[in-house]
């Protein structure tokens, strides 16, 4: 079963994610993609979560685009809740915030490993924009690839611990990207 609040975009979504710790320059990436993706037609989909899923969804926001939140735990009590405000603006603007718990379902972390695999599911591509080794990041990009869905990623050096894992996914066979028009045009 699915929860919903909200309302589920009629466009193809885009998955974005990535570090809740981005750089500078990632978070400007993430921006500067996630404008290009809604110019493109799509509604831009990730977890809520601080940092390269924050900066798309708000970026969606302000394109007027609609953009899903794929939550870990009940949606009566939302994660972080430092992005409930983000929360509220996603509804309000004809978002949703989807769950595959039911309110009052305490957050446990193995949650948010759900949630990835939840939000490969629903979203038709996925990108990384920025991922240590060891990121939820990753975990969804591996479910997008046992779906066959495609997955893009922003190349990064490989001996950057904030770009690790973008890199590995490259070699997992990711298509490498540096702007949306290259992936709205695969």
């Amino acid at each position: 079963a699915l929860y919903l609040r909200g309302r589920l975009p009629h466009l193809p979504g885009v998955a974005i994610v990535g570090t809740r710790q981005p750089s500078q320059a990632a978070l400007h990436c993430t921006r500067d993609l996630t404008s290009g993706v809604a110019r493109g037609g799509y509604s831009v989909w990730s977890g809520g979560a601080i940092g390269i899923d924050t900066a798309a969804h708000e970026t969606a926001l302000n394109a007027s685009t609609p953009t899903v939140v794929v939550m870990a735990g009940g949606l009566d009590d939302p994660y972080p809740r430092r992005n409930s405000k983000l929360f509220q603006r996603v509804l309000a603007a004809g978002g949703a915030l989807i769950s595959v718990h039911p309110d009052g379902t305490p957050r446990r972390q193995w949650q948010f490993l759900l949630r990835n695999a939840v939000l490969a599911a629903l979203s038709d591509a996925m990108v990384v924009v920025q991922a240590p080794s060891k990121s939820g990041a990753l975990s969804a990009s591996r479910h997008a690839r046992e779906l066959n869905r495609p997955v893009f990623v922003i190349p990064h050096s490989p001996w950057d611990p904030l770009g690790a894992g973008s890199a590995l996914e490259l070699v997992r066979g990711a298509t490498p990207i540096t702007n949306a028009r290259q992936l709205v045009q695969t």
